[in-house]
């Protein structure tokens, strides 16, 4: 066996990963082709603005009749916050999501003619609220601990770096939201296991280790095409950052990230492999 021989698995493995590069590009382009699925902006909607000091999202009321926070500007680009968005929303952990656009007569914030809309949830309160207001923090048995659980698995699989809550007093169900500052550097390493605070409560993941595995499940079993859905049709425009290149090699991230997330929550609850 010449020595030409044992390069030959290398340059197999190498054509195999172009052409699969090649395919995920070829199937973004068709999903963008398309076209955006959008939402219209009717009235700004009677709710408490406070909050959000950077994006400062606005309540408007829109065209499906629903009430929906909207960004029209945001840290790393509207794109971030709409791909995690839809990816938070597909896995149950996020609120619906989708692109508003908005005449220019109501439009008072940003440069951007679209923005990325939340809908409103009834009877929540956000984590900073209570962090730095000084608000009646929530006792343990009243936050839903296998939700904050399921959040913070898809928070460390996204590599949020302010992580946020939303929790549900009704029912304490909790929620991730606040997605701006994700994606700003796509590292190379093993995901880091973050936990959104909640003032004056702590989260025993060795007690909920079952709801971190079924989150880590659920990730896993998100398709390509599924993740590719996530950053494909956004707007193209100031203020988005949503060029091929970077929602594409943002998609890549996250696959390779998938197959990385089951060994770090295991180590973290130490539960059994």
């Amino acid at each position: 066996m010449g020595p030409d021989s044992y390069q030959l698995p290398l340059v197999a493995s190498t054509r195999a990963a172009s052409s699969e590069k090649s395919e995920q590009r070829r199937i973004l382009e068709s999903l963008d082709a398309r076209g955006l699925a959008e939402i219209e902006a009717i009235a700004p909607a009677p709710l408490d603005r406070s909050g959000g000091r950077f994006s400062r999202p606005i309540p408007y009321i829109c065209s499906d009749t629903e009430t929906y926070w909207t960004k029209t500007r945001s840290q790393t680009g509207l794109s971030s916050e709409l791909i995690v968005n839809r990816l938070a929303h597909r896995l149950a952990v996020g609120p619906a999501t989708t692109i508003v656009r908005i005449d220019g007569f109501l439009r008072t914030v940003g440069p951007s003619a679209r923005g990325v809309g939340t809908i409103n949830v009834s009877n929540v309160v956000a984590s900073k609220e209570l962090t730095e207001t000084g608000l009646e923090p929530f006792s343990a048995t009243v936050v839903d601990a296998n939700s904050w659980t399921r959040v913070s698995v898809f928070q460390s699989w996204i590599d949020v770096v302010d992580e946020q809550l939303l929790v549900r007093t009704t029912d304490g169900v909790v929620f991730t939201y606040d997605h701006g500052d994700t994606f700003a550097a796509l590292l190379p390493d093993p995901p880091r296991m973050v936990v959104a605070a909640l003032p004056s409560l702590r989260l025993d993941w060795s007690a909920t280790s079952a709801a971190a595995m079924e989150m880590v499940l659920r990730i896993e079993h998100l398709s390509p095409i599924e993740i590719l859905e996530a950053v494909a049709g956004i707007p193209d425009e100031p203020g988005w950052q949503a060029a091929l290149p970077r929602r594409l090699g943002i998609a890549r991230w996250l696959m390779k990230r998938q197959s990385l997330l089951r060994g770090e929550v295991i180590k973290w609850t130490r539960a059994p492999a």
